[in-house]
């Protein structure tokens, strides 16, 4: 966990995809973490990275 960034969203700019899917997502949403390529990924129901 001490290698787990998680202030990489206050880091993005106004209009990020990101953004725009973590500004949606409620709490109880069904989120899936997938491991690819060296990096982890928080992704909703719909797919997008969040």
């Amino acid at each position: 966990m001490s290698q787990v960034f998680i202030d990489w969203a206050g880091r993005l700019r106004a209009g990020d995809a990101s953004l725009n899917a973590i500004s949606k997502a409620r709490t109880g949403d069904p989120v899936t973490l997938t491991h690819e390529q060296g990096r982890w990924w928080v992704r909703d129901l719909f797919d997008p990275t969040v």
